[in-house]
């Protein structure tokens, strides 16, 4: 049996909308997968919480304003960086020892 197509959709995805949907689940897996109860992952789950308090699905403005909201965790203007921001920050890292480690080696 041959199958035809009788009609089909055009659609234009409305990328602001997907970016801010990425945003979200970005700051979801931030809560999910960061240690509980760390001051990175309240602040994830607390700007979540306002992004989704800024966001009016009647208002296509509100889009850019949830989108700011994601800024107090993803750091300022960080969007239009795009794969710029990589190149930010310290060029080597850094290790810090606390306290005391004794380390048996054999010999």
């Amino acid at each position: 049996m041959i199958s035809q197509l009788a009609s089909a959709d055009l659609v234009v995805p409305n990328m602001p909308a997907w970016h801010l949907m990425w945003d979200f689940n970005t700051l979801k897996q931030i809560v999910d997968s960061v240690p509980g109860n760390t001051e990175l992952q309240n602040k994830a789950l607390r700007v979540a919480n306002e992004m989704m308090n800024a966001f009016d699905n009647t208002d296509p403005e509100s889009i850019g304003r949830a989108r700011k909201v994601a800024e107090q965790v993803f750091g300022e203007g960080w969007a239009e960086k795009e794969g710029a921001i990589y190149k930010e920050g310290e060029k080597r890292e850094r290790i810090y020892g606390i306290g005391h480690c004794h380390i048996d080696t054999a010999w």
